[in-house]
């Protein structure tokens, strides 16, 4: 084995002890032998909600969510949206899902040709009020 290549992972377990076909249990270098595990990054970052609206308030114009439209089969440059304009949809997206006052523990679901977009702001959404 080659010790002068950097390791990202270190095994803590041998992996017999988990569900058939699972390998071993790997962490950090600086965790694996006993080392505190980060939690967060920040004390005010509990859940994922926490994190996305944490994200849109740091990073506001800076590119978030891109895509390649595609013009007759070619793939164009990428267009992006700013973590500001994802958190602005997804409020919106939001508040439209809110307005139908549905009760508690209601199954909503939402169709449509695969999009970023979709799955950003949907997702985001339902995190916000406790339902994912």
């Amino acid at each position: 084995m080659n010790t002068n290549k950097q390791q990202y992972s270190i095994e803590v377990s041998s992996g017999n002890d988990g569900e058939a076909g699972e390998g071993p249990a790997r962490r950090h270098p600086l965790t694996a032998h006993g080392g505190e595990l980060i939690r967060s990054f920040d004390d005010n970052i509990k859940t994922l909600w926490d994190t996305f609206s944490c994200a849109v308030l740091k990073f506001g114009n800076l590119p978030f969510l891109g895509w390649r439209p595609k013009i007759d089969g070619v793939a164009q440059d990428y267009v992006w949206m700013s973590y500001a304009q994802v958190g602005e949809r997804v409020t919106a997206i939001g508040s439209g899902l809110a307005s139908f006052d549905l009760p508690a523990q209601s199954n909503i679901g939402l169709y449509s040709i695969n999009r970023p977009e979709w799955v950003s702001y949907s997702r985001n959404y339902l995190i916000s009020i406790g339902a994912l």
